[in-house]
């Protein structure tokens, strides 16, 4: 629904990323729209610091936790603030958002917060490779 290429390496074919466009919203404050990559694999929604001191969020002064994996360190410190994430422009959630100064990345939308509220489905066999989304009913 949503297929983007992104190229690594200039000799690299493109490599094909779920990616979604999103804004963050914090204390009446808005990010311009950014690309987001989708990954499963994540367990929270992580951004680069620069996008919540951009909204003015004091980084440091959030609850501290350590991520391996996705950032240019080993471990690096993440901070967790709330924000609320417009996705496309059809939803907006509200999620614990971690940010990372060393972030590769703009976003990152992982389980928590992001897949605890929608249906994803990828399929890389598929020519192009595509991606659905659907938002899962909040039950009062």
């Amino acid at each position: 629904m949503f297929p983007q290429a992104q190229t690594s390496y200039r000799s690299w074919p493109a490599a094909w990323a779920p990616l979604l466009k999103i804004r963050l919203d914090w204390k009446s404050r808005q990010t311009p729209r950014f690309d987001a990559i989708v990954d499963s694999g994540s367990p929270w929604c992580i951004f680069r610091a620069e996008v919540g001191e951009y909204l003015g969020i004091d980084i440091s002064s959030g609850k501290e936790d350590v991520i391996a994996g996705i950032s240019e360190q080993m471990e690096e410190s993440v901070f967790f603030h709330r924000v609320q994430i417009r996705v496309e422009e059809h939803w907006v959630i509200e999620v614990n958002a971690g940010f990372v100064k060393g972030l590769s990345f703009s976003a990152v939308l992982g389980r928590e917060g992001f897949f605890d509220n929608f249906r994803i489905q990828f399929d890389h066999s598929a020519d192009p490779p595509f991606f659905e989304i659907e938002k899962i009913p909040v039950i009062q």
